[in-house]
């Protein structure tokens, strides 16, 4: 069930007690969900909460931020990753079409998986808009690439192996 809550943009705020975010749809997914767990033999209640009183508002937008942040761990180490080849690359040898392709393949997988972590970043975390510079800046370098692409990689003149 944690899959299910996590998708839809839910935090823990200790086992068994989640927080799901107001959206459009969130009414009906928030019922499906409370079946699903009553078929299941558990109990689930939902409750509707107007707005929270006091700090907790800030509170409760650290705790959203810190569990998208987590999500986009593996999308910022991808980047990274990519953006290290392009560099070394840049310095090192051409890079060949078929290796660009791969990269290209790799970006566009990490884009959608951030598109989907977007869906459910209800509050726009910074490791959000940081991911989304990132993907930006890192097509903007692969495109940058291409009129460097050669039929097979080769070293640079005078690059250290």
């Amino acid at each position: 069930m944690w899959r299910e809550i996590r998708k839809l943009g839910g935090v823990y705020l200790q086992d068994g007690v989640c927080l799901l975010p107001a959206a459009l749809d969130m009414d009906l997914n928030a019922e499906s969900l409370r079946e699903r767990i009553v078929q299941l033999g558990g109990t689930a209640w939902l409750f509707e909460a107007a707005r929270p009183v006091g700090g907790a508002h800030g509170q409760l937008v650290s705790l959203y931020e810190s569990a998208r942040a987590e999500e986009y761990a593996p999308l910022l180490e991808g980047l990274t990753r990519i953006m290290r080849h392009v560099e070394k690359a840049a310095d090192h040898w051409d890079i060949s079409a078929s290796e660009l392709d791969v990269l290209r393949a790799e970006l566009s997988k990490l884009r959608a998986q951030s598109r989907q972590i977007r869906a459910r970043d209800h509050f726009g975390s910074a490791a959000g808009r940081r991911i989304d510079a990132l993907l930006d800046s890192c097509a903007e370098r692969l495109a940058g690439r291409e009129d460097t692409v050669s039929t097979t990689p080769r070293l640079k003149p005078g690059a250290c192996t």
